[in-house]
C-alpha cells in the first residue's frame, strides 16, 4: 500500500510541476539553489528573494508578471 501512495504523490507532484511550467507561472523561492533546483525541472518566471525587503520583490512580481501576460 505505501509504494501505491508514493506512486500516486509522485504522479501528483509530477501534473503539479507540468501545470506551473505550462501556466508560466512565478514561483518565489528563498535562495539560488532553490532556484537552480526548479530549473532543473525544466521551471522558469522563478524570483529569489535574496533577503530583499518586500516592496522590492512585489514589484519584481509585477514587472515578470507584466511581461509573462504579453
Amino acid at each position: 500500500m505505501a509504494k501505491y501512495h508514493d506512486a500516486q504523490e509522485a504522479q501528483q507532484l509530477h501534473e503539479f510541476i507540468a501545470r506551473i511550467i505550462d501556466d508560466n507561472s512565478i514561483v518565489i523561492v528563498e535562495g539560488k539553489k532553490d532556484k537552480k533546483a526548479l530549473e532543473e525541472l525544466g521551471i522558469s518566471n522563478i524570483i529569489v528573494l535574496n533577503r530583499r525587503p518586500l516592496y522590492a520583490v512585489v514589484e519584481k512580481v509585477a514587472t515578470v508578471y507584466d511581461k509573462a501576460k504579453k
